[in-house]
This record gives C-alpha cells, structure tokens and sequence, in this order.
C-alpha cells in the first residue's frame, strides 16, 4: 500500500512546468519536473524530440555553443573535427569495420542518437537546481538535424559501434553543468 501511495505522489508532483516548441522538422517537448524521495529533492529536465518528417534527424549534445552556425557546419565540426582519442568520430565508424570491439558513449564526444521517421527520442536531465537559462541551453546546446546534413551518414547509420540504440538517455547533473551554470 506505501508504494502505491509513493507512486501516486510522484506522480501528482511530476509535471511543475511544460513547453512545445515547434521547429521545421520536429517538435520539442520541454519538462521541468521537481520531486522528493527520502527528503533529497530532485529536479528533472526531460527533452522529448518528436521527428515530424519522413527522414531521420540526428542529435547531440555541443560542449561549445553552436546555435551561430548552420546545420551542415555543425553536423561537419561534431563528425568530422571532435578528436576522440587519436580518431575523429568519423574515422571511428571506418574503424568499425576493421575492430568490432563496441566503443563507450561519451557526452559531448561520441554520444549521438538517429532518431527515425515519425519516432521519438527523450533526453533526461538530472540536475541539482533549475536556472533560468535552459531555453538558452537548449538553444546553444542541443542540436537537432536531417540526416542529409551530416557527413557520411550511410556508413553512421550502419555502424552499431557507436550509435546510440535506446529511446532514452539521462544525463546526471555532473555531466551537463552548464544547464544551471
């Protein structure tokens, strides 16, 4: 009986604040949820990008702020010029092809996620505080684009090595400081 009573409180306190906002090929769902468990609050930013088209989109997480550039320089400056260890990101994909050992995902780095026709993709954010800032994070941070956009995106789409294959993801608040920074 406690716990459905936990679970019917979570529930009543999880949505504190909702957003739609609708772009060219997608519609982006923005939450900011605040909620007790063992006295510690928590505060979640969820993220649910909706695809609207009938072609995939690509999104990540930028590290640097990217919002003054246009959709094939960012798909072309996180593909082909973010060194992860000795390989751009690209080369880790002709990589695969040679060594099928998997590779970890890393924020900012190697994490990217295809998001299908018509499909849905969620974004959880945990965070110590919310700030007044995220429309602006999301805005410099956060970047959604057509598969056409982005370099070599055959051989990204038949690499397992590295593409992201859950609908969700959450990101701890140590990982995306700059949120409530």
């Amino acid at each position: 009986m406690r716990k459905y009573i936990f679970i019917l409180f979570i529930l009543s306190t999880l949505n504190v604040f909702s957003q739609n906002v609708i772009y060219e090929n997608y519609e982006l769902k923005i939450s900011k949820s605040k909620y007790f468990a063992d006295e510690t609050e928590y505060n979640m930013l969820v993220l649910q990008i909706i695809n609207k088209t009938d072609s995939a989109l690509v999104t990540w997480i930028e590290k640097e702020k990217v919002a003054h550039l246009t959709d094939k320089e960012k798909a072309k400056n996180y593909f082909m010029n973010h060194k992860v260890g000795d390989f751009y990101l690209a080369e880790l994909h002709w990589e695969q092809f040679s060594n099928s050992s998997k590779i970890s995902i890393q924020l900012y780095y190697t994490f990217y996620k295809i998001i299908e026709p018509r499909g849905t993709f969620q974004i959880i954010i945990l965070l110590d505080r919310f700030d007044d800032n995220i429309d602006e994070w999301i805005k410099n941070y956060l970047v959604v684009v057509n598969e056409n956009d982005v370099p070599l995106i055959s051989t990204i789409k038949q690499s397992s090595r590295l593409k992201y294959l859950e609908n969700t993801i959450v990101f701890p608040p140590k990982d995306i400081n700059k949120v409530t920074k």
